[in-house]
């Protein structure tokens, strides 16, 4: 009996055990879900409640190519998504670039592009949109970049006429949580005009490429409506066009896309010239918002979709002054390596290379300079022309005395302009130089520097020079400032054809306003390179032709003035009109040909001038 007592005492004991157990492990079941359910809703809480917000921010850049990024730059761009993230969400934030940001840096030519491919990929893109600059290095070299990018580059209009297929992706859904946004890329299709000048040697590119330029617009808001069709089908919610498109033709601009399309929800123009940020009816009558971006890395746009609301607004930060640390060291190590590459000096300059006072190109904008000269015998050395114009708009900055690096050669001239022959007449070179001398003695773009050209200007007499902007064409009527005009050591002749090297888009708008029958054909190198293979291999590093910052004597001002009484033969004196840095030896040197004869000039303008030393720009000087 005890033993069966005990056995059985045994027994409930045991029992009571085990539900004792099975009763803790369930409470303890209960509070481990408890705090995996809490544990759950503290992530959930800290990480995706911003995109239980429902808000989408859509940060954009464009046209760099054009910037000097130095007060927000890729650094601050990069350091400006990480914050936006923090405050939307991880996932929430789209970087993109608008189109026009290859080729803003000396780097970019010695790299076809990949230098500022690599910037925009350390800066953490996410998409990118071609414009003009990204075909400067050729259609190759932009299908070789857009693969070696781990952001997508889109362009909807860019297609190969043989196969008719998109040469880029032509969209890109991007899902946030629930929703998706749809991202269409558009190049204007003022990017193939300069894409033919600059292929003008290969197979024409219209027969291989298209933009779908043709039919008066209509041709490129087909395709863009097509794509739009087919990304809604595809499940976007919401339709962001992007593109870099100006206001020369009406009907390649942002406003005529949306206008003639339908279901773009905001359009993100990278191109600021002509246009205003705002609100714009599709062709449906339904309010699509064009966000306008100024160009540069001095600001960032963003653009803002509520889901919850269907709200869409558009915003620019203009003030950021965090930096990415990671960044700033990365843009460190990739100009230390491009440098470490092509760097090392090519020349030794006794004299500056001038371009303008500090950091401004005002001289060689509005007269003759050294660097003008320069450049201009490269260009013609380079393609073997008759005579070279290069318009003023194609420098940067001028180069200081001393070593000079491949480098400091690449950065006086900008990429941007084309480098290219055409065959002239003489009435068209005289043309382009009146063109060219319109606004003087004020600074201008399309101030002429000239290699194997002498010419004068007289500014006493008002530019005949006009511009329609409704049509685009130039118009000269009147009497000419452009006068004395010599090729080689022979007047021209109005009625010959000449082969003239060219750089400046003032120029080929020129020519294609005085006569659209032109072609021009594509010199064999960037005039970047033109410039550093002549110093290196043809001057072999001898820059002492080049001392006088008033250049070889080129270009000459004059003023014509008559004088006599009523009814008598008329006498016309000479005069000359002061430019920034002369002095009375220089100005005696260029036109009375020894400077020894400043004494002549002073006397002669005793009762206008108090002192040698005392003449200043735009004072007019009767010669001797």
């Amino acid at each position: 009996m005890v033993e069966n007592d005990i056995r059985g005492g045994s027994g409930l004991n045991t029992h009571c055990g085990v539900l004792e157990v099975e009763a803790v492990m369930r409470r303890l079941t209960v509070i481990i879900l408890l705090l995996i359910a809490l544990a759950a809703m503290t992530v959930l809480s800290g990480a995706a409640a911003p995109g239980a917000s429902g808000e989408i921010a859509i940060l954009f850049t464009g046209d760099v190519a054009e910037n000097s990024q130095d007060k927000i730059g890729y650094a601050g761009v990069s350091s400006l998504k990480e914050s936006l993230e923090e405050d939307y969400g991880s996932g929430w934030v789209t970087l993109i670039d608008a189109g026009d940001s290859l080729g803003g840096h000396a780097l970019d030519a010695l790299s076809d592009g990949e230098y500022t491919a690599k910037l925009m990929e350390l800066a953490g893109y996410d998409i990118a949109v071609p414009g003009r600059m990204e075909f400067a290095y050729g259609i190759g070299r932009l299908r070789e970049i857009s693969e070696m990018t781990s952001f997508a580059y889109l362009s909807c209009n860019f297609v190969d006429v043989e196969t008719n297929m998109n040469v880029l992706p032509p969209y890109e859904i991007v899902s946030y949580g629930t929703e998706n946004v749809g991202y269409i890329g558009i190049t204007s299709p003022e990017s193939f005009e300069s894409m033919e000048l600059q292929a003008a040697s290969d197979q024409s590119v219209e027969e291989k490429y298209s933009l779908c330029q043709g039919d008066n617009g209509q041709t490129l808001y087909g395709k863009v409506q097509q794509v739009i069709d087919t990304v809604k089908m595809a499940g976007a919610d919401y339709v962001v066009a992007v593109g870099n498109l100006g206001d020369t033709e009406d009907y390649w601009s942002a406003e005529s896309i949306i206008e003639n399309t339908s279901g773009i929800d905001v359009f993100i123009n990278g191109h600021g010239e002509g246009a205003d940020s705002g609100e714009i009816s599709d062709k449906n009558g339904e309010g699509v918002l064009l966000a306008i971006y100024e160009g540069g890395l001095d600001s960032v746009g963003i653009v803002t979709i509520d889901t919850v609301t269907g709200t869409i607004s558009a915003d620019t930060v203009d003030e950021w002054e965090d930096r990415d640390r990671s960044v700033t060291d990365g843009i460190e190590d990739l100009r230390d390596q491009y440098t470490r590459t092509y760097s090392g000096a090519i020349a030794l300059a006794k004299a500056d290379l001038v371009a303008g006072e500090a950091e401004d190109t005002d001289l060689v904008r509005s007269q003759e300079t050294n660097l003008g000269d320069l450049c201009a015998d490269a260009y013609r050395s380079e393609t073997g022309a008759d005579a070279a114009i290069v318009a003023g708009s194609c420098f940067c900055r001028g180069i200081a005395a001393g070593q000079i690096t491949r480098d400091d050669v690449l950065g006086a001239v900008s990429e941007t302009e084309v480098l290219f022959v055409a065959e002239l007449s003489g009435q068209q070179i005289l043309d382009i130089l009146e063109l060219g001398a319109a606004e003087s003695p004020e600074p201008s773009d399309s101030f002429t520097q000239v290699s194997g050209l002498r010419y004068s200007i007289d500014t006493s007499i008002p530019s005949p020079v006009s511009f329609d902007e409704d049509s685009g064409e130039w118009t000269i009527e009147g009497e000419r400032r452009i006068g004395g005009v010599e090729i080689g050591s022979e007047p021209l002749d109005a009625n010959e054809m000449y082969t003239v090297a060219l750089s400046g888009s003032f120029i080929i708008e020129a020519i294609d306003g005085i006569d659209q029958g032109e072609e021009y054909t594509e010199a064999d190198s960037t005039g970047g390179e033109a410039l550093v293979r002549y110093i290196r291999d043809t001057l072999r590093g001898d820059l002492s032709g080049y001392q006088d910052p008033e250049g070889q004597d080129r270009i000459a001002f004059v003023s014509t003035e008559e004088v006599g009484d009523a009814g008598t033969a008329q006498q016309e004196s000479v005069y000359y009109v002061v430019r920034i840095g002369d002095s009375l030896w220089g100005i005696a040197k260029r036109e009375l040909g020894s400077g020894s004869r400043w004494v002549e000039i002073y006397e002669t303008n005793r009762d206008s001038i108090a002192s040698p030393e005392l003449i200043y720009p735009g004072m007019e000087l009767l010669m001797p």
